[in-house]
C-alpha cells in the first residue's frame, strides 16, 4: 500500500488514504465518472485499459461475466472514440443520466 492525497469530489477536498492499486483504479474510476460511484458500474468506456478493475476487483481470466454494454446502448462509446490518459485528456466515457 502506498499513502496518496487524491481528489475526494468535483468541490477540490482531498483525501488521504492507504490505497493498493486495484484501490487507486477505483478512485480513478469514481473521479471519471464525476464522482458518482453509482456511475461507475454503468461506465462504457470498455476500451480504457481500467475498464476490467473500475469495480475494485481484479478480474479473473476464464470467469464469466456479462456486465459489458450492449453495442447498441444509449451513450456507448467505441474505442476510436476514447482519448488516452497519457495525453492529459480527461476520461470521455457517457454517463447515464
Amino acid at each position: 500500500m502506498i499513502k496518496h492525497t487524491y481528489r475526494k469530489n468535483g468541490k477540490g477536498d482531498l483525501q488521504t488514504a492507504n490505497l493498493t492499486p486495484i484501490k487507486a483504479i477505483r478512485q480513478n474510476c469514481i473521479e471519471c465518472m464525476g464522482f458518482q460511484s453509482r456511475e461507475v458500474a454503468e461506465c462504457t468506456g470498455t476500451h480504457c485499459p481500467l475498464y476490467p478493475f473500475r469495480m475494485g476487483k481484479a478480474h479473473v481470466p476464464g470467469r464469466a461475466r456479462n456486465n459489458s454494454p450492449k453495442k447498441d446502448a444509449p451513450g456507448a462509446v467505441s474505442g476510436s472514440n476514447f482519448n488516452e490518459r497519457q495525453q492529459g485528456v480527461t476520461c470521455t466515457a457517457k454517463r447515464r443520466n
